[in-house]
């Protein structure tokens, strides 16, 4: 399956549950998704944005796990 097919996926599944969006931040998927922004180009990467927009509007927490990825140095340049 290719990679942003995976992320799909998650994203999809993230939909769905908190718990599962507080065990992917817990396991260290943001970074993990963040590198994968960070590395790709074009619409390859939209899967993985998406997936972070996703994990932030669950929770407070959850948006300030993303925050501190790094996330905003790479929106801002």
């Amino acid at each position: 399956m290719e990679v942003g097919s995976s992320y799909i996926v998650v994203m999809t599944l993230l939909c769905v549950c908190l718990q599962l969006a507080q065990l992917i931040v817990n396991a260290g998927g943001v970074a993990a998704m963040v590198d994968y922004v960070s590395e790709t180009h074009s619409n390859v990467r939209l899967p993985g944005v998406m997936m972070l927009g996703y994990v932030a509007a669950h929770s407070e927490n959850l948006a300030m796990a993303v925050i501190i990825s790094k996330v905003g140095g790479f929106a801002l340049s």
